[in-house]
């Protein structure tokens, strides 16, 4: 699975969640508003019972004391019908509110006694306009003690069932206000839920991955080609990974290649260059012999020592050189340790001073800051620097300046490191000359072995430095050294 088919289902998941969430949350708003409304309801409506029922309440006494103050049957119907299609009016306004069945089992119940209660009157009154001979006790215990408890018992009900929706909807929006807090507890630890998973997936998928193999890159192109990156996932950075490390092999391979025919090539320049400085001490040798020996036959025996003289010498120059040699082919072995790099230079330049002095040679220095640690093995550095300082002081002529300057470059990636600068003002080199500078066994002198400077950059690429020339002719020559501060 790649790369983005992981961050797509990551967001896949954190989108359903949160349309989930979200979801349950107008759900809550929305069960939140319509409790509310019924609650309101539930409210109006009980006034407009308490309102209908003073109107029925008014309509009964009215009539009653109409009746009993004796007012005629014409009179008594007008105010009784007029204050019925108030009621009327009133009901309407209650039917069209209605919301449950149950309510309207109510409302039609006190509709339908109410009903009948009005049909009553309405015969009493017409029995009073044909005949004057009606009850007043009967009318009054028929019309206020039986229908109006009645009337007054639906009322009641009808106003204890608002009352019950009431306290069941403040119980309803009590628990919608529960589920709310817990909808925003619950959204709250999604959010962070969902904060976490994206830095840890993108963490695991884009940041780790790329960190791995930006350290791992790092390390390869030091020359480490047998690093390798440790990511094992089937994504594009997997196979990124995977890349690199058959690339890596591929060059270690080429490497070991290149090796074995630079060794080969090496052999045979070594073998010639082996053959050429000692045949030439040999012929000196075997020359001096034969001449201690035509010496012995004729007795000179000052002859005879001078002939050793020049074989001993001879041996002392080629034992010499093969020791140059030999510490040239073997691997060096570095004691790194943390030392101020400055001070290397300066006992180097304290073992060439007598030089410098007989050649009335000025040293100039500028080395900053103070003190710069780097990890180095010191004797090999002082072996460096004590070369260069030597080849300025030969190429120097007298009364000459050498200069020696080191400063710190900061690099976006590691400790930094110094640059020490060594330039005299000597006659310089030719552009082919310098090409073959610091090249094994090439010398442009009649003494030299070809080794000092052959010798300082290998000392310097073991410190994973390096040592680079430049020089014009007639302008003298600069040799510089880049050594990283950090541990090699």
């Amino acid at each position: 699975m790649n790369v983005r088919t992981k961050l797509q289902i990551t967001y896949l998941i954190m989108f359903l969640s949160t349309l989930f969430v979200g979801g349950v949350a107008i759900w809550a708003i929305d069960n939140w508003n319509v409790t509310a409304n019924e609650l309101t309801h539930a409210y109006h409506q009980s006034l407009r019972a308490e309102k209908l029922r003073s109107s029925i309440y008014r309509q009964i006494k009215e009539t009653l004391f109409a009746f009993m103050d004796g007012e005629d049957a014409e009179t008594l119907g007008k105010e009784f019908n007029q204050l019925e299609e108030e009621i009327k009016r009133q009901f309407e306004e209650v039917d069209r509110n209605i919301r449950t069945p149950e309510e309207r089992r109510y409302i039609q119940e006190l509709q339908h006694t109410h009903q009948q209660i009005a049909d009553w009157i309405r015969n009493l009154l017409t029995q009073l306009s044909n005949t004057a001979d009606v009850s007043r006790w009967a009318f009054e215990y028929r019309l206020e003690k039986l229908t109006f408890k009645e009337q007054e018992r639906l009322i009641e009900l009808l106003k204890k069932y608002y009352e019950g929706e009431a306290d069941r909807l403040v119980q309803h929006a009590a628990s919608v206000e529960g589920l709310s807090k817990v909808l925003v507890i619950l959204v709250f630890g999604l959010v962070v839920a969902q904060v976490i998973v994206f830095i840890l997936s993108t963490h695991r998928w884009l940041v780790s991955p790329i960190a791995k193999i930006s350290r791992s890159t790092e390390i390869i192109s030091t020359g480490n080609l047998e690093h390798r990156i440790d990511i094992r996932s089937r994504d594009e950075l997997g196979r990124l990974a995977q890349s690199i490390n058959k690339m890596a092999q591929s060059l270690r391979e080429i490497q070991n290649q290149l090796i074995q025919s630079e060794r080969l090539a090496a052999v045979g320049e070594l073998t010639s260059y082996v053959a050429h400085n000692i045949r030439n001490p040999l012929a000196g040798i075997r020359y001096a012999a034969q001449v201690c020996l035509d010496d012995l036959r004729e007795q000179d025996y000052k002859g005879v020592r001078e002939a050793l003289e020049d074989i001993i010498s001879a041996v002392d120059k080629l034992g010499n050189w093969v020791q140059h040699l030999l510490s040239y082919i073997r691997p060096l072995k570095l004691n790194l340790v943390k030392y101020d790099v400055h001070q290397v230079i300066q006992s180097s330049i304290s073992m060439l001073k007598p030089k410098l002095l007989n050649q009335n040679l000025s040293l100039e220095l500028d080395l900053q800051p103070p003190t710069v640690e780097a990890f180095v093995d010191t004797a090999y550095l002082e072996q460096v620097i004590t070369a260069l300082l030597m080849n300025a002081i030969e190429a120097s002529s007298s009364h000459g300046r050498i200069s020696i300057t080191s400063r710190i470059v900061q690099e976006p990636l590691g400790a930094g490191r110094i640059y020490i600068r060594i330039a005299d003002e000597g006659k310089g080199m030719l552009p082919e000359v310098l090409a073959k500078v610091g090249t094994p066994y090439f010398t442009t002198k009649s003494y030299g072995t070809g080794l000092g400077l052959a010798m300082a950059c290998k000392i310097m690429t073991y410190h994973r430095g390096t040592l680079t020339f430049s020089s014009e002719q007639g302008h003298g020559t600069v040799a510089e050294i880049k050594l990283p501060l950090g541990y090699a």
